[in-house]
């Protein structure tokens, strides 16, 4: 007796597929954002830049440059590039943070 194991692809268009929930999920909570800050991932930063407004503030922090230019050629005028090493930069954005709160309630 062979056993026979169907796979059945999960849908990728539709109201009830989960892709679409989960872009509405990131539609309705991006909508009243700021500033986005997109670090070293790139298909999240892409799902997420797709539901943005385009006045959103969005900063880009990547290794690497192809990767910043993708994500900034979606459409957003204000737009922020950085070409980095992410272990680099988020201690010292953390720093500057903390020591200006620091002088700020000082």
């Amino acid at each position: 007796m062979e056993i026979r194991h169907e796979r059945r692809p999960l849908r990728a268009r539709g109201p009830d597929s989960r892709r679409q929930l989960a872009l509405d999920a990131i539609h309705e909570q991006t909508q009243e954002a700021n500033l986005v800050l997109m670090l070293s991932t790139l298909l999240h930063s892409v799902a997420v830049g797709n539901c943005l407004p385009s006045t959103t503030t969005t900063v880009c922090v990547d290794i690497n440059p192809a990767t910043v230019t993708q994500l900034l050629d979606q459409g957003n005028i204000q737009a922020i590039r950085m070409v980095t090493n992410i272990g680099a930069c988020i201690p010292m954005l953390a720093d500057k943070h903390l020591k200006e709160s620091y002088e700020t309630y000082s």
